[in-house]
């Protein structure tokens, strides 16, 4: 759902072999991406700065239209990054008067990111009810760009630290296309100055990062892995950037702070189950039951993934066996009964609908019943494409990488269609083999077959995209126009053309 981690297409051919892969792909979902993902952009580029909003804005979605939908027109710091990072690929193909109007954005959002982080408990609120805590774990903010007073999930330090990356990798494709080395001193990075953007998020996380936060989905006061997940990529990569600006000792206590992160992940591996937990030390009451396999922990390598290192890539067996189990809760009669069709209008093979986790009640309204007992979650599309981008990615690696067939990974290859006459336990295979490119066949088909799902539910060549669909009818629920569904499918289509193009 990164939506992008922005890799250029230079450095992600380096992963592809010779195996032809084209066959693989699907002429319908080229033609359904060659106009979603234009009308997608243009929602993406409608929710910055909308009427009466202040620069560097980025709605979640547009106003609800009835009751029947949340009020998200407000700026999430995790969706404002998120989606800002997707723009990165746009930006770096840019030039002249279009690249002038990203970098626009890009400096109108640092700037007001600026502006946020410095922002007191509850300024400018202080003859009002506030329940603010300020900083740069604020999670959501009004459209004049002032906190948002209310209860609320806070804090969320998943936010600063995918507000980091997004920034870092603004600034280096800034200074590679400019050479303007001194705005990005003087506005994101000064080693001097802590209350610099970059250096102010890099600062937050670095001393944060071990205390309990609400998650990704604002419901748990928890350690998640989604949040050490990107805070570790942030300061990994904020470590070399501070390099770059002779910052040393915060290279050094970055790295650090890394290596302690990587020790605290590994709490988050359930042996027994064979799956990754989203939260660990979090409460679950009989009203509200928390399911430990949480769609989270795809974003989480998703969004912090990268190809010049091994730890949790989108093939380890872990993340396999992980995002085989979420499909296989979802699957379930019981559970979202839109995933028993299989096939769509044109008798076209369908992936798996896939939500946020298997006992969410969440419908994008508030509870229908004070007991829960007609509560029910449903598919999100944001979700639902994250699983076809870690099946794109997993093809790109496996075309570069052998292929080990382990007890933890043996189903996972088994539930996408592989060759099982061809594998063997506890044998290797080496890229470009017989059943390597099987395998790699394999995941591209069933990406597309997710895809494929997206794009009956939208139900539109562009369509519109809500948050949800009814796991009951694939009716589109909750809000409108959500900017993070359309950010997933350009993230999507971003991998898929690296694909297409090798």
């Amino acid at each position: 759902m990164n939506i992008i981690k922005f890799i250029s297409f230079s450095q992600l051919l380096v992963f592809i072999a010779s195996c032809n892969v084209h066959a693989s792909l699907s002429k319908d979902i080229d033609d359904w991406l060659k106009v979603q993902v234009p009308f997608s952009t243009i929602k993406i580029k409608n929710s910055i700065h909308p009427p009466n909003s202040v620069n560097g804005i980025l709605i979640a979605a547009t106003a609800k239209t009835d009751n029947s939908e949340p009020d998200y027109l407000s700026h999430w710091t995790r969706d404002s990054a998120l989606v800002m990072d997707t723009l990165l690929s746009l930006y770096e193909k840019s030039w002249g008067s279009e690249q002038q109007a990203y970098e626009n954005l890009f400096w109108d959002y640092a700037i007001l990111s600026g502006k946020q982080q410095k922002m007191g408990p509850c300024q400018p609120y202080i003859k009002y009810e506030c329940e603010a805590k300020g900083g740069p774990g604020e999670p959501r903010y009004f459209l004049d760009g002032t906190i948002w007073r209310f209860g609320w999930g806070r804090l969320q330090n998943d936010g600063p630290g995918l507000r980091a990356s997004t920034l870092m990798r603004f600034a280096n494709l800034y200074i590679q296309k400019t050479g303007d080395v001194e705005k990005v001193k003087n506005i994101l990075y000064t080693p001097s100055n802590f209350q610099s953007v970059i250096k102010a998020d890099l600062e937050y996380i670095a001393h944060n990062w071990y205390n309990k936060c609400f998650d990704i989905w604002e419901e748990i006061d928890a350690h998640h892995f989604y949040t050490r997940m990107v805070i570790r990529r942030a300061l990994l990569d904020g470590a070399s950037f501070a390099k770059k600006f002779n910052d040393a000792g915060a290279a050094g206590y970055y790295t650090l702070q890394v290596k302690n992160l990587e020790k605290s992940l590994e709490a988050h591996w359930n042996e027994t189950g064979g799956y990754i937990m989203e939260q660990i030390e979090l409460n679950s009451t009989p009203e509200r039951p928390r399911t430990q396999r949480n769609i989270a922990t795809i974003l989480a390598i998703l969004h912090s993934y990268n190809h010049q290192e091994d730890f949790y890539s989108p093939i380890s067996d872990k993340v396999l066996s992980t995002v085989l189990q979420l499909q296989l809760d979802f699957l379930n009669e019981k559970t979202y009964e839109i995933n028993q069709i299989k096939f769509d209008s044109n008798n076209l093979p369908l992936g798996v609908s896939v939500g946020r986790y298997l006992t969410d009640l969440y419908n994008g309204t508030i509870y229908d019943s004070p007991d829960h007992s007609k509560d029910e979650g449903n598919p999100w599309f944001l979700t639902t494409l994250a699983v076809s981008e870690l099946y794109y990615k997993a093809a790109l690696l496996f075309q570069s990488k052998p292929v080990t067939i382990t007890k933890l990974n043996l189903p996972f290859f088994e539930f996408i269609g592989a060759d099982m006459s061809k594998l063997e336990l506890d044998k290797t295979y080496q890229p470009n083999s017989e059943q390597s490119n099987n395998i790699v066949s394999r995941l591209l088909v069933s990406a597309e077959n997710t895809v494929r799902t997206v794009k009956k539910y939208v139900g539109g060549s562009p369509g519109t995209m809500k948050e949800q669909f009814s796991r009951h009818n694939g009716k589109q629920l909750s809000a409108p126009n959500l900017t993070w569904s359309y950010a997933s499918v350009l993230s999507v289509d971003y991998y898929r053309n690296v694909i297409k193009n090798s």
